[in-house]
């Protein structure tokens, strides 16, 4: 069974790149490191990951997840769960 090809939510890949190209534009500046980008099962939306390193070399690791769209009782207690 062949699976289709899901064609991406045009709303979400603007939003993707507009949270991606705040992110390098942080990481450019030299305030964050390590750019990663998580998209998890059953997740509508984007998940990423940086870590920022401060004058004292000690890093922290933040996160962003936006989520698109509706999210029903089962994604929502997958989501839940992973948290």
């Amino acid at each position: 069974m062949k699976k289709k090809n899901k064609k991406k939510n045009p709303a979400e890949v603007d939003l993707q790149n507009q949270i991606k190209n705040t992110l390098k534009g942080l990481r450019d500046n030299g305030k964050v490191d390590n750019l990663k980008q998580i998209h998890g099962p059953y997740e509508f939306g984007v998940d990423i990951l940086f870590e920022y390193i401060d004058a004292f070399g000690q890093g922290r690791v933040y996160g962003v997840q936006v989520k698109i769209g509706d999210i029903d009782n089962k994604v929502l207690k997958d989501l839940i769960y992973q948290a």
